[in-house]
């Protein structure tokens, strides 16, 4: 039985002398498409290598009709949602009263919280290694903590319409300087940008506009990757 988002009670698919092709050569990648004669269409299978390799040998063993009484297998049951939705990987807050309060799912890669009047940035976002993308603007964040370490994959950070006066040294000098492309900090009270700003070197995006600035650090030049300021 094969269940997604097209068939969520499951399509069930006759193995025995209804098989015209097994394509393997991805396997050790976890990946097999099997080529069915009716309904004349190919399955393409995505998973863990080892537990594709296990499937492939049952549907072998099926496929000749031989040992079959030694086979066991798990009942035949359609996917619960969250099953079928695969893990969070995007989570979008534009109400105070949507906030979680027991934490957040590890496996974000993107997290938009913006308008809710947040003071702060929650340590536990800073536990979301996988995170690539936080959007925090529109609230009331007065401070940038130093500890973005975990962050390391973190590649657009945008924090513009808050209340930040400065940029701390910890924030620009951590992994996370490694993969961020994306800066915004227009429409906050920053006075000065700091020459440990431009340790940010990957850069190609920075919006500082809308802020207290008289001048720009000498050491703006080092951002070489820079395409768009403002």
């Amino acid at each position: 039985m094969v269940t997604n988002s097209q068939y969520k009670q499951g399509q069930k698919y006759l193995i025995q002398n209804n098989i015209e092709n097994v394509f393997s050569k991805l396997v050790n990648e976890g990946k097999v498409t099997i080529r069915f004669k009716q309904p004349n269409h190919d399955l393409c299978m995505k998973g863990d290598p080892i537990e594709v390799k296990s499937f492939l040998c049952v549907l072998k063993k099926v496929f000749g009709g031989k040992d079959l009484h030694k086979i066991t297998l798990s009942s035949l049951q359609p996917l619960s949602t969250n099953e079928l939705n695969g893990p969070k990987r995007r989570l979008v807050i534009t109400k105070r009263s949507d906030y979680p309060m027991k934490g957040f799912p590890t496996t974000l890669t993107v997290l938009k919280i913006n308008g809710i009047r947040l003071a702060r940035i929650d340590k536990r976002i800073l536990e979301l290694v996988n995170l690539k993308e936080l959007d925090m603007a529109g609230n009331e964040i007065e401070t940038i903590p130093d500890n973005f370490q975990k962050l390391h994959s973190l590649a657009e950070l945008r924090l513009n319409d808050n209340r930040i006066a400065t940029i701390s040294r910890g924030f620009c000098m951590g992994l996370m300087s490694k993969n961020l492309s994306l800066l915004n900090l227009s429409g906050n009270q920053i006075k000065l940008l700091p020459n440990y700003l431009c340790q940010l070197k990957q850069l190609i995006t920075l919006h500082v506009d809308g802020n207290l600035l008289t001048l720009l650090p000498p050491s703006i030049g080092k951002l070489k990757k820079l395409k768009h300021f403002s």
